[in-house]
């Protein structure tokens, strides 16, 4: 990571010296600032696939973890995305757990837009509850096969 938020935004100067990459970063980073001043009750999946969708982070990496997840018709259960990632010990499995967070938010914007994120925020900030929002933001519910054919036309869509 060229970039941490721990309470406090950290960075490196390896970073620092890559402009694309210091500004991707920082802009993840600082998402998260933003989204733990304003929702202290964001679920950590919430948080980490918005930080990746305004930092415009989606790639290769992410792709082929959509990949696999369609092929091996898997994906994480949401339920357990809601708190912190930390104890996630196996790298492929921290990466794919990253990587669906962005693809649940993915999904939110293509069933509502943008509109969908500011609804989603709204929710949390009033006081909703954590593990309903993005049934609430979406006006549907979301669970893992519509998730996988999600994946699929996104990736069929993907620029090759």
């Amino acid at each position: 990571s060229g970039a941490i938020y721990n309470g406090a935004l950290h960075t490196d100067a390896v970073t620092l010296s890559h402009e694309a990459a210091a500004r991707r970063a920082l802009t993840h980073e600082s998402a998260h600032a933003a989204l733990h001043a304003a929702l202290p009750r964001i679920p950590t999946w919430l948080d980490e696939g918005l930080a990746q969708y305004v930092a415009g982070d989606e790639g290769p990496a992410h792709w082929h973890s959509y990949e696999v997840m369609v092929r091996e018709h898997t994906w994480v259960p949401f339920a357990s995305m809601n708190d912190a990632f930390l104890v996630i010990e196996d790298s492929s499995d921290a990466g794919l757990v990253y990587h669906q967070s962005l693809a649940m938010v993915l999904w939110l914007v293509e069933q509502r837009g943008e509109r969908g994120i500011a609804d989603a925020v709204a929710w949390l900030a009033d006081g909703g509850d954590p593990t309903r929002v993005l049934e609430e933001a979406a006006h549907r519910p979301l669970d893992g096969e519509m998730l996988l054919a999600f994946l699929a036309s996104h990736i069929a869509a993907l620029p090759r």
